[in-house]
């Protein structure tokens, strides 16, 4: 009867997290810059475009670097080539079992701008995220059910919350590895997860690198009040940051094609938050994006509870902020 008065329902879904490759990629994305722009080129005010694919075989060593496409004018378009062959000749895999895991391909596009000489870099792309994303659409569970079922537990107390739980696929006739999060509020719904993920198989997994996923348990009961993020601008949040005192931080979004919306959701302080531009890319904004994936909320652990494993709009207005830490006596 409880059950049934309240209707819950537990849904799920599935984030491809990315390869092992782009997360020990190093220099890492803040250390990373970008090509320098060719001054010739610069000077005519020429722009250019040069997307390559690195293909990395052992460690320690440059990768071989694959031209897939180049745009500029003239002699300026080997200019633009040669200059990300430049840049990209210091990227290392390091972390990787150089017996296991390469080889391995990565790409990366570049876009040179004169007006502002200025060079965008897009983040980059396992080459073999396609195969990763189709193997995830035959993952199935043991009992054919789709998601775990509401405890009992949780259904007593009204709990609501989210449940994620990573999930590493090796093999096709084996249950993945699996590291289940929530908050410490969550645990009677974190338990029936941990149970629940055991019966996954992968059963057309080809024996190629593993596939990292996230799966993302929402547990809701109908009627109730609705939990979790509401949408918000980038100067509300940045108000909500925990430590944001202590930060020195220098953005100026009218360099960014300013205002713009991304998607924002919080995993921390479990895993990094999921973050992406709502509709045209600008690697001018890849330094925000990298501080929106390590920020921390500092909210009453109730509202912590309600937005863990949630996602939301984060509208960015023109704005120009320039914070530097405040001295603590």
């Amino acid at each position: 009867m409880l059950a049934a008065a309240m209707m819950p329902a537990a849904g799920q879904k599935v984030t491809l997290e990315p390869s092992a490759a782009v997360r020990c990629l190093t220099p890492t994305a803040e250390q990373r810059g970008t090509p320098e722009y060719p001054f010739d080129a610069w000077k005519r005010e020429e722009k250019g475009r040069v997307t390559v694919e690195l293909s990395f075989t052992t460690v320690d060593k440059r990768p071989a670097v694959k031209v897939l496409a180049s745009e500029g004018d003239g002699d300026s378009r080997d200019s633009f080539v040669d200059a990300v062959r430049a840049h990209v000749a210091h990227y290392r895999v390091p972390c990787l079992n150089a017996a296991t895991a390469l080889p391995v391909q990565l790409r990366l596009e570049f876009v040179f701008l004169p007006r502002e000489r200025l060079v965008q870099s897009s983040g980059p792309q396992d080459a073999d995220d396609q195969r990763r994303s189709e193997l995830l659409k035959c993952v199935l569970h043991t009992s054919r059910e789709k998601s775990p079922e509401y405890p009992m537990a949780a259904l007593r107390v009204e709990m609501q919350g989210r449940v994620l739980a990573r999930l590493n696929f090796s093999a096709k006739d084996q249950p993945p590895q699996a590291q289940v999060l929530a908050r410490p509020a969550a645990q009677p719904l974190s338990d029936v997860v941990e149970s629940f993920v055991k019966g996954y198989r992968m059963p057309c997994f080809d024996g190629g690198q593993p596939i990292d996923a996230t799966f993302t348990y929402v547990f809701r009961l109908e009627g109730m009040r609705a939990f979790g993020f509401k949408a918000l601008s980038l100067v509300d949040m940045m108000g909500r940051v925990r430590g944001i005192q202590q930060q020195a931080l220098a953005f100026d979004t009218s360099t960014m094609a300013c205002p713009f919306d991304v998607r924002f959701e919080y995993r921390q302080p479990y895993l990094r938050n999921l973050v992406h531009e709502i509709g045209n890319s600008n690697s001018a904004r890849l330094p925000l994006l990298i501080w929106l994936t390590d920020v921390q909320l500092e909210l009453p652990a109730r509202s912590l509870d309600s937005i863990f494993g949630d996602d939301t709009v984060i509208t960015v207005p023109c704005v120009k902020i320039d914070l530097k830490p405040k001295e603590t006596s």
